[in-house]
């Protein structure tokens, strides 16, 4: 009105104030654009107007080239993702033969992205596209079987689907693949190739992966132990988004693991983990000074038995599940971390720091490794990490979680110097 004079006097500096204010309600508005997001947002319409009617012509591979404008949006988001309608053409090229349009739709369907979640359905599709020029499809396939998610669990097929798609340059199917190995779930137990594999993960840049691999090298688990090496390893995951990577790291600045010290990096490395969904690291993000802890063989204090007091958890190897560890760890008043796909278990729960507060800076954590994700998930082993720095508190802890777990499942298997393990169904 104020630009074209329309009921009001015409008034250029009105205009424009009222504009700015109408274009921070709503900067999606074109007429907030400027010239150069008008001219993208006329680019990508003339390209998708041109794949729309070649793929309504029947040309598969233009709906899949529709489809994939439509999920992503233009480049500087001039266009926004519109993906109810890269569903449609997704399913029109997958219709009319094109794998890669199966295996798209497949992952909208399996994460109920602008379409139904139906993961039976996802799986069919990803059956659709599986092949070695379309090795995710062979992955996403790969996980569903290995976790039971949403189709029946089998490992075997987990397997077999989990080598088309490493041998073809999946790093996360490489991952999945490690875990089978390790646990000789769906193969034969081959701890060697389980390292070998995870490797070759970790090359491939799959976060996740170089996560388990650090923790391999911090613990001499399947490796030589190496805290400089964990430390690369870590610090790679971390740089690629992976929760345990930054937290895995945060743990060995702020414990003096390796010799490298550093509260603050430590701080902020728990921040960025914190960020990507590491729900113990959200309470671990205000930088410490962890004080002194010389070992001492004086009674223990007060503190150190109201600790030691705090039972482990009466579990049961092969028979309890995430449901009733967590149950069990949050009726004592603790809380619980949790994630990971891969090395050393499908899913991990924590009974961490927040536990055991008498213990001081330098806590203990009882790991519980299931084999799968979701409350079924059967318990496979359980974890008793102890840091480089602890006193009489913290070592008194230690040996009554010790006793308590083998007297629950039996003798503990020493795999390194820093952590104790049972992993005989108990």
């Amino acid at each position: 009105m104020y630009d074209d004079g329309l009921g009001v006097a015409k008034n250029e500096q009105e205009s424009k104030r009222f504009k700015a204010l109408g274009c921070k309600l709503d900067p999606e508005n074109t007429l907030c654009f400027t010239d150069e997001q008008v001219a993208e947002m006329m680019a990508f319409n003339s390209t998708a107007n041109q794949y729309e009617e070649m793929c309504t012509q029947g040309n598969s591979v233009a709906c899949y080239e529709a489809g994939v404008m439509w999920y992503d949006g233009s480049s500087s988001k001039a266009v926004l993702p519109a993906r109810f309608r890269s569903a449609e053409f997704f399913k029109k090229g997958c219709d009319g033969g094109n794998p890669a349009s199966c295996s798209m739709l497949g992952y909208q369907h399996e994460l109920g992205i602008s379409v139904a979640e139906d993961k039976p359905l996802a799986a069919t599709l990803y059956g659709k596209a599986c092949g070695p020029e379309l090795p995710k499809a062979c992955s996403n396939l790969g996980f569903m079987h290995s976790n039971g998610d949403g189709i029946a669990k089998d490992p075997a097929k987990a397997a077999a689907l989990f080598k088309i798609a490493c041998d073809a340059g999946d790093a996360a199917a490489c991952r999945g693949l490690s875990w089978l190995f390790d646990k000789g779930e769906g193969v034969p137990k081959d701890s060697a190739r389980a390292v070998a594999l995870i490797q070759k993960a970790c090359a491939g840049n799959d976060a996740s992966a170089c996560t388990g691999l650090g923790y391999r090298n911090l613990f001499g688990d399947g490796l030589p132990m190496d805290k400089r090496k964990a430390a690369e390893h870590f610090e790679k995951a971390c740089t690629g988004d992976d929760g345990w990577g930054c937290h895995g790291l945060g743990l060995m600045h702020e414990t003096n693991e390796g010799g490298a010290m550093d509260p603050a990096k430590a701080a902020a490395l728990y921040a960025k983990a914190c960020k990507l969904g590491h729900k113990e690291s959200c309470d671990r993000k205000t930088a410490k000074t962890p004080a002194a802890a010389a070992p001492s063989t004086a009674a223990p204090t007060p503190a150190a038995k109201a600790a030691t007091g705090f039972a482990i958890l009466k579990v049961r190897l092969g028979s309890d599940t995430v449901a009733s560890v967590e149950r069990d760890i949050k009726a004592r008043g603790g809380t619980t971390a949790s994630g990971s796909n891969g090395v050393p278990g499908q899913f991990t729960l924590n009974a961490l720091s927040g536990d055991y507060p008498e213990v001081g800076p330098t806590f203990m954590a009882v790991n519980y490794d299931f084999d799968a994700a979701g409350p079924n998930g059967r318990l496979i082993a359980v974890t008793i990490v102890r840091r480089s720095q602890y006193g009489a508190p913290y070592a008194t802890l230690v040996d009554a979680r010790k006793a308590a777990i083998a007297k629950d499942v039996g003798p503990l298997q020493q795999k390194s110097a820093t952590e104790l393990t049972a992993q005989a169904a108990g």
